[in-house]
């Protein structure tokens, strides 16, 4: 604070604000990932990449062959099992929905070229909203 006379000889005090200085904070250098790291991050295949249809992907990790069809088959699992019994006790008519519904089954993507399994997405994955965090 500073004291400033006005025109009628009266001492009034004026508030500064503090000049704000940038410190600057040293970054740590992040190791560059090594070519094995790539190449697992490049093939992880989950829910985020994969849905229920058949899809082209750049390169399979088995066979090398690039831009190749994913073929998709599709089964109940313990989870559709769980929910027709839940079904069956709620209200029995509808209980055989989720052995037709294809989000309500797991899917499975193979490469159409050696057969790999190269993806899949687990029964009720792609069936709610996610919610971004």
């Amino acid at each position: 604070m500073y004291q400033k006379v006005n025109h009628l000889n009266v001492k009034e005090e004026i508030p500064v604000e503090p000049e704000v200085v940038a410190i600057p904070v040293p970054v740590p250098e992040q190791p560059l990932p090594t070519e094995n790291e790539e190449t697992a991050a490049r093939h992880n295949f989950r829910h985020n990449f994969f849905g229920r249809v058949p899809l082209f992907v750049d390169r399979c990790p088995k066979c090398q062959q690039e831009n190749v069809k994913t073929t998709t088959k599709t089964y109940p699992t313990w989870k559709t099992l769980l929910s027709v019994g839940i079904l069956v006790i709620i209200f029995w008519p509808v209980c055989w929905i989720p052995l037709v519904l294809h989000s309500t089954r797991k899917t499975d993507h193979h490469c159409t070229n050696c057969g790999e399994r190269i993806g899949e997405v687990e029964p009720f994955e792609d069936s709610c909203v996610d919610i971004q965090t």
